[in-house]
This record gives C-alpha cells, sequence and structure tokens, in this order.
C-alpha cells in the first residue's frame, strides 16, 4: 500500500457503504446456505476485530494481523503482541497488515507505518527492517503490504511501491523491481503492458505483489497520480527474477482501460479468472486474448454474484474457489456449473458472516476455512457440520418458500410431529406450532409448502397449532390439535372434510383396519382424557378411561404415543405407563414402573414404543431406553450411567445397520443394541438445537433420519456422517512457579531441559491441543515420568500442577484426542525434561565428603564443623517452615472446629425435627383422617365435618412443610446433584396436580456434586415454586418446559409454558408473585426475568451465580 492509509480507508468505507445500499436497492433474497460460519472476535480477545490476514504455523498455532496488534489463537486464548514504546525487542506498530511463517519457522509481519517485523517463536522477541533514507540495502518504504517465499527459499518483501529481493542472513536488500519513474537509477525493466507503447508503462509504483500456487510472481500496477484516492490497479504481469522483464498476463484493452483490478487467478491452462472492484469477473482466455464471459450481478439470478466487486480468489485444498469482496460478504464460484454461491451477514441469523465484507481467506490443516473481515476472524469447518439443521424460519404464507431472514420465536418454533409422505418418498409431512402449522416439506428442493388458518382460509384448519398427523392411503389426512379436536382434512383441496371433539387437545391419532376385522377406526389420544376410538362408519367415539378396580383398562390420563408394531400390536404410551391393546377383549395389557422391581419399566412417561428390525421392542421414557422382553413380561434398562446424554428419550430410529437414533433432550445419540454403547451429538455437531419432541421422528426412503423439536428440526444419513480422524498436535504454551507465570530465556514450547532448584517445589505446566474443531471438546491425559506410575486423565482441564518433587530428572509428557475422540501417540504428544536440583545434604559429593570424615579424624573434623553449621541452617529454615506451617493449620482447625459445631448443631436439629415432631405429626394425621372418616358415617352436623376436613388438609400442609424444612436441614442435601432433583420432583407435583404436560432438560453439569448453602437452596425452591403456581393458576396452559443449565458457574433455571401470556406492564396480578420472586433472587444475589405476550406464553428465567 503506496498510498497513504488514510486514502485506503475511505476508499474501503465507501466500497463497503456503496455496496450494502446497492444489496438494499435490489432487495435480491438471499440464498439458503448450508455453511454455519463461527466468529473469533474481541469476545475471544482477538486485539482488534479488523482482521487482514491469517497464517497457521509449524506448531499448529493460528496468527491474525490485526489493526490492534498480533495475536496468535491456541482454540482457547488468545496470545497478544502490540506496540510497547519501552520494549525495544517488540512490536515497533500495533498496525499489522501481513502475516506468514517462513521455512525457518520464523514469523513475519507486514506494519501500516513501522517496516517488517521478524518474530523469533523461541525467544518471543522481533527484529525490524525499517527504511533507511539512503541506504539502498534498506527497504524503499516502511508501508509494507506483503511477504512470501518462493520455491527456491528466497525472500520478497513489497514496501514503499517496490518489490525486493531481501536476505535475511545479511538482513540486506539484494534486488529492488520498481517503477522507472520512482527509481533515480533503475536496475531492472519496468512494467510494459501488452499491446502498449513503452512510454504509456508504469509510471508510480507496483501496488501489490502474489506468489501464485505453481511458484510464479505476479505484480500489478497503478496509473493514476499517487494523490487520487480511487488509484486504480490497471495491469498485471508476471515477474521474471532473472532479467526484471515483466509479461501482461492478460489485454487489459480488451476488457476496459477504466476498470480497476483484482487479483486474477489461474484456473487451468488458457483461462484466467480476472477480479475487478467495479465490474464483477472476467472469464479470460489467455491463447486467444479474448473475454469469455463477464460475471455480472443479475437480480432475476440467485446463483449470480451479488455485487461487481470482488478483490480476489483463494483456491482450496478440495478445489473449491472462495472470492473475496467488499460489501459483497464471501462469494464461492464453481467453474463446473458456471455460478455463485454468495455468503453474507444476515442479522437474524448467528451463524451467516459476521460482516459483508471479506478481506483475506486462509485454509488450516485441517481444512477449515478461516475469512478475515472488518467484524473479526470468521471460520466454516465442514468437519463440525455432521448433521443438516433447519433454523433459519418457516415458509412463507404465499411462496412456500423457505424465508432465511425471519427470526421465530422460542415460543413458536415447536415440531410436534414429523412423518414421510405416502404419495411422495422425497417429502415429509410437519405438525408445528402457531408459526408453522401444517406444512410439506421437499427434502430434495427443500420447498415447503403450508396450510395454515387465515382470514383467507377460513376453512382451512381450526387452528394453527397442529399437533399430529396420520396420512391415508387415498392422501387425506386425520389430523390432531391443540384445542381443535381432530379433524379428516383434504391437502388437495385445502380444507377440512370432517371435525370432531372440538375444543379437546388430541395428541396421536391413528387410523385402524386391522385389530377388528371389516372395522375401520380411528384411534385418538387426548391430554387429558385418556383414550378414545372413533368408529368412522358410524362416527361413534367410545372413551377408554382408568377404572382402578380393573387391572386392564387402560392406564394413562394423557396420551403420548400409538403406533402398530410389525406384529400389527397395538401399543400406547402415556404419562401413566405403557399399554398393549388386546382387541380379542378390548381392553388392555398394561406395564408400569415398581420401584422394587428393577426388571420393571424404568419410568412411566413413556415417549415412544418403536419394533426394530429383529423384532425387539424398544420403549422411550423419560428415564432411559427400555428393552422388552416378549417371554418375561420384563424390561432391560440403558440410561445416563450407560452413557446416554440424557435420560429422556423422545424418539427412535433405526438405521440400515441396526443401531438405534435416540432423541433426547439433550441432543441425539447412536445406540448399537449388540454392543451396547452409546455415541452422542450435541449443537456443536451441527444439530438445530439440543431438545427434541415426541413424536418428532421418522425415516425417509433415502434412509435420511429426522428429529424435530424446539427451535426447528434436523436431517442426515448415518452413512454421511464422518468423524475428525486427524490427532492433534500438542503444545506447551505456559510455565508457572507458585501460580505466577514465568518468562523462560526460550519459550516453554521449544524448550527442552526445565531445570529447577529443590525449594521451586509448585511449579505448573500449561498445555493445548491445536485442534480448532470444537476444541472444547478436546480430551487431555498427562504424565510426569518418575513421579507417575499411569496417565493422569485430566479431561479437558489444560495444566498440570505438581508440588514438592525430590531432587532428580524426569519426564513431563501429555497427549490429547480431538473433538471425535482421536488420541495423539506420546511420541506425538508434547514433553520436556525437568531437573530438580536436590539440596547439597542430598548430593553425592557431601556423601562422599562424610566417608572421608570418618577415615580422617582432622579430615572428618572440619566435615563434622562443616556438617553441623550447614545442618543448623537447615534446621532453623526447616523450623521456620514448620512454624508456619502450625500457625496456618491451627487456623485452619479453628475453622474446621466451627464448621464440624455448626454442622452438629444442623445434624441434632435435623434428628429432632425428623424423629420426634415427624412421628407426632404423623400420628396426628393418622387421628385426623380417622376423625373425618367417622364424621362422615355419622348424622352430626356438616359444621363438625367442615372442621374436621379443615384440621386433616391443615395437617396435610404442615407436613408438607415438614418435609421441606428435613431436606434443607439435612447437610447430604447442600449440593447442586440433590436441588435439581428436588426442582424436578416439586414442577412435576405442581404441574401434574394440574394436568399439565412437563418437558425437563437438565444438563449434565446440574447433576454435579457441587456445594450448595441450605438458605440458597431454599429460595431458590420457593422462587421456582411461585412461578409453577403462577402458571397453574392463570395460565391456562397444556405444557410446561422446565430447563436447568449452568455458564461460568452461574446457574440458570427456566420455566416456560405454552399458556395464554400476558402483558407484565398491565398485569397487575402477577406483580405480588414477581415481588416475591424477586425477594427471594435478592436473598441469594440473584435474579429474575419475566419475558410474556398474549398468545405467546410465559418465560420466567431465574439466573445466581453459584
Amino acid at each position: 500500500m503506496y498510498y497513504s492509509f488514510r486514502y485506503v480507508l475511505i476508499a474501503v468505507y465507501t466500497a463497503i457503504m456503496f455496496a450494502g445500499l446497492q444489496l438494499l436497492l435490489n432487495a435480491q433474497p438471499l440464498t439458503r446456505s448450508r455453511i454455519r460460519f463461527g466468529v473469533i472476535d474481541k469476545r475471544q480477545g482477538l486485539p482488534n476485530d479488523i482482521v487482514f490476514a491469517i497464517a497457521q504455523d509449524r506448531q499448529g498455532f493460528l496468527w491474525f494481523a490485526t489493526m490492534d496488534g498480533l495475536a496468535r489463537w491456541d482454540g482457547y486464548a488468545m496470545r497478544v503482541w502490540r506496540h510497547n514504546p519501552e520494549d525495544s525487542t517488540g512490536l515497533a506498530s500495533s498496525d499489522i497488515r501481513w502475516v506468514m511463517e517462513d521455512s525457518e519457522g520464523m514469523i513475519w509481519v507486514c506494519t501500516q507505518a513501522a517496516g517488517v517485523h521478524r518474530f523469533n517463536p523461541r525467544t518471543e522477541t522481533f527484529d525490524h527492517f525499517y527504511h533507511k533514507k539512503g541506504d539502498p540495502a534498506t527497504i524503499d518504504g516502511d508501508e509494507a503490504t506483503a511477504i512470501f517465499e518462493d520455491k527456491q527459499r528466497q525472500f520478497w518483501i513489497l514496501a514503499g511501491g517496490t518489490l525486493h529481493l531481501f536476505d535475511r542472513r545479511t538482513r540486506k536488500v539484494l534486488q529492488k523491481y520498481r517503477s522507472r519513474e520512482a527509481a533515480a537509477n533503475p536496475t531492472k525493466q519496468s512494467f510494459t503492458p501488452l499491446g502498449t507503447p513503452l512510454q504509456n508503462t508504469l509510471e508510480n509504483a507496483i501496488h501489490t505483489a502474489h506468489l501464485t500456487e505453481n511458484g510464479e510472481i505476479w505484480v500489478a500496477g497503478k496509473l493514476l497520480p499517487m494523490r487520487e484516492e480511487r488509484a486504480a490497479v490497471q495491469q498485471w504481469g508476471s515477474l521474471n527474477t532473472e532479467t526484471g522483464k515483466i509479461t501482461p498476463l492478460f489485454d487489459n484493452t480488451v476488457i476496459n482501460n477504466t476498470t480497476n483490478f483484482g487479483y486474477p487467478h489461474k484456473l487451468n491452462d488458457t483461462t484466467l479468472l480476472i477480479c475487478s472492484i467495479d465490474a464483477g469477473m472476467f472469464v479470460y482466455n489467455t491463447r486467444t486474448h479474448a473475454i469469455i464471459h463477464q460475471h455480472l450481478p443479475n437480480p432475476a439470478n440467485p446463483r449470480a454474484p451479488q455485487t461487481r466487486d470482488m478483490r480476489s480468489i483463494f483456491r482450496d485444498r478440495l478445489g473449491r474457489l472462495w472470492i473475496n469482496s467488499i460489501g459483497g460478504g464471501l462469494i464461492q464460484f464453481h467453474p463446473k456449473t458456471d455460478d455463485f454461491t454468495n455468503y453474507q451477514h444476515d442479522p437474524n441469523n448467528p451463524a451467516s458472516l459476521p460482516f459483508s465484507s471479506s478481506l483475506y481467506v486462509f485454509e488450516d490443516r485441517q481444512g477449515i476455512i478461516w475469512i478475515g473481515t472488518p467484524a473479526g476472524a470468521a471460520f466454516y469447518d465442514a468437519n463440525a457440520e455432521k448433521f443438516t439443521p433447519y433454523t433459519a424460519g418457516f415458509p412463507d404464507a404465499d411462496t412456500g418458500f423457505l424465508h432465511a431472514g425471519k427470526p421465530l420465536r422460542t415460543s413458536t418454533r415447536l415440531i410436534f410431529s414429523l412423518k414421510p409422505t405416502r404419495a411422495d418418498s422425497n417429502a415429509l409431512w410437519i405438525c408445528a406450532t402457531a408459526e408453522g402449522s401444517l406444512m410439506r416439506f421437499n427434502t430434495k428442493t427443500e420447498a415447503f409448502t403450508r396450510f395454515w388458518n387465515t382470514t383467507a382460509h377460513p376453512h382451512m384448519l381450526p387452528c394453527n397449532n397442529v399437533y399430529t398427523s396420520f396420512e391415508r392411503p387415498d392422501g387425506l389426512l386425520w389430523l390432531g390439535f391443540r384445542h381443535g379436536g381432530f379433524v379428516l382434512f383434504d391437502p388437495k383441496q385445502r380444507r377440512c372434510l370432517q371435525r370432531y371433539l372440538t375444543g379437546q387437545a388430541i395428541f396421536p391419532v391413528l387410523e385402524d383396519t386391522i385389530s377388528h376385522r371389516g372395522k375401520r377406526y380411528l384411534w385418538a389420544g387426548n391430554l387429558g382424557s385418556g383414550l378414545h376410538r372413533f368408529d368412522i362408519a358410524t362416527k361413534e367415539i367410545k372413551n377408554y378411561a382408568h377404572d382402578a378396580a380393573n387391572p386392564h383398562s387402560f392406564i394413562g390420563r394423557a396420551v403420548f404415543w400409538a403406533n402398530f408394531d410389525n406384529q400389527k400390536r397395538l401399543w400406547f404410551g402415556s404419562m401413566n405407563g405403557l399399554s398393549l391393546y388386546r382387541p380379542a377383549t378390548d381392553d388392555f395389557e398394561n406395564f408400569t414402573h415398581e420401584k422394587a422391581n428393577p426388571r420393571s419399566l424404568s419410568c412411566n412417561y413413556v415417549e415412544c414404543v418403536v419394533e426394530d428390525s429383529r423384532g425387539r421392542v424398544w420403549i422411550g421414557t423419560e428415564d432411559g431406553l427400555n428393552l422388552f422382553n416378549e417371554q418375561t413380561r420384563n424390561f432391560t434398562s440403558f440410561g445416563v450411567k450407560d452413557g446416554l446424554p440424557s435420560a429422556v428419550v423422545l424418539g427412535i430410529v433405526e438405521d440400515a445397520h441396526g443401531n438405534l437414533w435416540l432423541s433426547t433432550n439433550e441432543g441425539i445419540s447412536r445406540f448399537n443394541p449388540e454392543q451396547r454403547t452409546f455415541r452422542n451429538y450435541n449443537e456443536t455437531d451441527g444439530l438445530h438445537g439440543q431438545t427434541f419432541n415426541s413424536a418428532g421422528f421418522c425415516k425417509t426412503a433415502d434412509g435420511r433420519i429426522w428429529f424435530g423439536g424446539v427451535g426447528g428440526f434436523t436431517g442426515f444419513h448415518p452413512d454421511s456422517l464422518r468423524d475428525n480422524t486427524l490427532p492433534p498436535p500438542v503444545v506447551l504454551t505456559e510455565f508457572r512457579k507458585f501460580n505466577k507465570p514465568v518468562r523462560l530465556d526460550t519459550s516453554i514450547g521449544f524448550k527442552r531441559l526445565l531445570t529447577l532448584d529443590y525449594t521451586e517445589n509448585f511449579i505448573t505446566i500449561g498445555f493445548a491441543a491445536l485442534n480448532f474443531t470444537h476444541p472444547e471438546k478436546n480430551k487431555y491425559k498427562y504424565k510426569l515420568e518418575g513421579f507417575d506410575r499411569d496417565w493422569i486423565d485430566a479431561g479437558a482441564k489444560r495444566e498440570a500442577s505438581y508440588t514438592n518433587l525430590d531432587g532428580g530428572d524426569y519426564v513431563f509428557r501429555v497427549i490429547a484426542c480431538n473433538n471425535d475422540g482421536v488420541w495423539c501417540s506420546p511420541e506425538e504428544g508434547a514433553s520436556i525434561q525437568i531437573s530438580v536440583t536436590p539440596p547439597f545434604w542430598k548430593t553425592r559429593w557431601f556423601a562422599v565428603l562424610a566417608v572421608l570424615g570418618i577415615i580422617g579424624s582432622t579430615a572428618g573434623s572440619i566435615v563434622v564443623v562443616y556438617q553441623r553449621r550447614i545442618t543448623r541452617q537447615h534446621l532453623a529454615f526447616e523450623l521456620e517452615s514448620v512454624q508456619r506451617q502450625a500457625e496456618h493449620e491451627r487456623q485452619l482447625d479453628l475453622e474446621r472446629v466451627k464448621i464440624q459445631t455448626q454442622a452438629h448443631e444442623r445434624e441434632r436439629i435435623f434428628r429432632d425435627i425428623h424423629d420426634g415432631l415427624g412421628a407426632n405429626i404423623v400420628e396426628i394425621a393418622a387421628m385426623s383422617e380417622q376423625l373425618q372418616s367417622e364424621l362422615a358415617n355419622t348424622t352430626n352436623n356438616a359444621e363438625q365435618q367442615r372442621w374436621a376436613a379443615a384440621i386433616s388438609a391443615n395437617v396435610r400442609n404442615l407436613r408438607g412443610s415438614l418435609r421441606e424444612t428435613v431436606w434443607l436441614l439435612n447437610m447430604e442435601n447442600d449440593t447442586l446433584e440433590a436441588l435439581t432433583a428436588y426442582l424436578r420432583q416439586e414442577v412435576r407435583r405442581i404441574s401434574e396436580a394440574a394436568s399439565i404436560r412437563v418437558h425437563a432438560d437438565i444438563s449434565e453439569e446440574c447433576k454435579a456434586q457441587t456445594n450448595i448453602k441450605p438458605d440458597v437452596r431454599r429460595n431458590v425452591v420457593m422462587a421456582v415454586r411461585e412461578a409453577c403456581g403462577n402458571v397453574v393458576k392463570h395460565a391456562e396452559a397444556s405444557e410446561i418446559w422446565f430447563i436447568l443449565s449452568i455458564s461460568n458457574g452461574r446457574l440458570s433455571v427456566s420455566i416456560r409454558d405454552n399458556g395464554k401470556g400476558f402483558n407484565p406492564a398491565e398485569e397487575k396480578r402477577f406483580s405480588n408473585g414477581l415481588k416475591t420472586m424477586q425477594k427471594r433472587m435478592d436473598a441469594c444475589n440473584g435474579s429474575v426475568n419475566v419475558d410474556s405476550a398474549p398468545g405467546a406464553g410465559t418465560t420466567v428465567l431465574f439466573s445466581l451465580q453459584i
């Protein structure tokens, strides 16, 4: 950049604003992208969000050149170097424009105004190379813009409008290639464009230089005066370093003499792709010197580029071509189809490009594509995208196509049901909440057709909350609704033909032509009143309700599942157990959970029942996966202890290899029934979200599996999932003594021997696996040979500490696995030798002197005296150390005594209440119930009966309060795990009493043994109880979502319902409840937030530090 940075900055931002305005005026729809971008920015420690260049060194670190410093990234932490005027070995400028590693492992950077710097990773110091006036062996200017090393390991620097051949050994410029006017004594020929006279050659400077894939050096020049803000690159040429001749790459006269060119790219032997700043991209034939095609924006073609600004092209290892653009985002060119895919920033899509300008593209060794943007370093990791998520939006009511830019509220993004269509093997029926309604989704074209109730189509559907569907052979659909009963719907005519059980919530519907010959029934499960059987011919409806006196009556109140197995048996799942229909007797064989029987059903909440290809029946419950034994009528259960990510199993699909794919409320899992092993996947693997829904699963004819739930749905083919097989390189990143960082003479990553004194008895070594595909999933093992017998499993922890090492030699080793569990070998891991110098009284020479002292009396006396002196010094040192340790332990003992005294008192109160008061209240409760029973059988007045009932009710309330007090006093419950279990129990108790279905989503971190104070436990319980009580009293909800999670040591508890909602600013009756919850949270330094709107349900979020 020979021109002033002020002018360049003005030009860049003018281009960005112009491009953005042009996009708004054109209003072209964005092409739906399968690429999900992540971003590294200031939140991860990047010194500045404007990233000009990216490189990777031989160790595996990533380097970012930014406007405010040089940054090194290890996947976890950012190491930053900035200009420090007091450090002569540091950066001379923080404005970094280029970064690269040479063949000797040195890191080179270009600065905006301070020349070129070389960074030595071993010493972590910089050398500086400046322009010195009058010294021809230095670079021509301090505005350096590019550095590269050719195949002959020659080093090239572009600075001050001159390309320099630089000798790294002598630190001198060997040769300069520059314009005729810029050099007083030119040593090489100037730029000679094809087909133009010599006098029209380059007048100002070499604007930029580029090392091509095959080792050629291409240079570009400008023709306008250098004071011009829009100085144009008007020619590119190939430099012959032997003769200094520049051969033009193309004839710019056949294009347009006023075109501002970006970088050219050689597509093949005869084709050159020429980028431009204002004229799109040219396809140029190098043999005929003719333009084959010019690619420009076309509003009618979404596969055309969406901008005229196309700066440079990068080819990755897979041959994909990526084009940088200012204002046009990132563009991918497909030469085979001669079209483009455009990636731009979408403020409604967090997985889009962070900014609609790309400055640099780089591919690391894992194949991750990194993009420098004005909003951080974006990246696209194909290794991480194992699944295809559908989350950006639901289809438009009129067009039926997906809106990429329409955000959806959480309460309206719930997929209830996914089922293949009968007529089209490439289509799905999707049932969803209000903004989704009923949809048909084409899995090939990704087009949606939507059916919903609007003023324009009042007879289409009774409401837009569709719970379930069943397609008949004739193409008609039975649909179940949240409040609309069930209907027979004709999708061709887009209208309801019949409607039944209006106002009831119907979840599963299933047409039955099997169980009763000659009869056609429709089974409809209700979320409150059990099971209904509808006679399609007579229109009669029979209700199957639970009868406690009849063990073969239908057991459930809320029905979640209905389906036939391969033996044509009809299974039902409900909140009260599993039921198998018996057509001969028109009743049911029921299976429930029995606490005393480990071979019973693991949980009464049955979400799904599926038979696999071997005839085995699998049941998904809210407490694990169950396998039914046909002979014994018993069950084998699999839960979190066996490898499931969550105990809640919502869906089961078998793939072609006999594996079972399970959807849970913490991702999905692949279960191998023969090996009985699980492989778990979550949102970081590309799922649309963590929480799924029962009935929201299916498999299409092409073998793809589909799971739906909160936030959208996910599709994938099991055979297409690919693991990351690259073992991660491991580096040592930090060394600390007594928990304080130590700067070594050689960086810890390069040091081979670490020598310590015996007094340096507390050391810590940090390390990192340089795997950038979900680095948070990397795991570590380390071992100090000579001290540890076996490898220490560190999990995700990235440091190891050792204390009081004896004198001697050790070797510290660390290995790591990547996100898919692939471990590096010890040879591929990192290691360092550690030598601990012992105290001299433990050295060999001291022992020799001691022996000689015994042999010679004189020498022995000297040695003894010396030894005593040293021993006294050592004893004094040891005595002082022992005294400090004794005082420290005394203070600890006092604190322990205080804690133990409080614990003993708490234990005494707990026992007194539990054993004394508790027993008395139980006795009173029994007496009050007996009194109430006796009064009911007498002719005494009603007043006595009311008093007896009141006494009994108060005693029940007292027992409940006593149970909570005992729970709070019991020290075994002072853990996060106990609090989590109690909260889940309370939410279920309150909700189920009101026939409200509960969905629990509890992260694994919430099951830890983290200590929680009793007063914090009590306030959290009371606050959650108040929130659930408000749902029961006011919300008119049918479902509650109870979500617990931890992030950065902060506990979040969310209670969300699907009720009628309200306006918090206008609803006075909610204010008292909010004050109560806020008071509870204030008592434990927490917060409460209420989010609600009429018709959109309510979410109450509690947050506190633990």
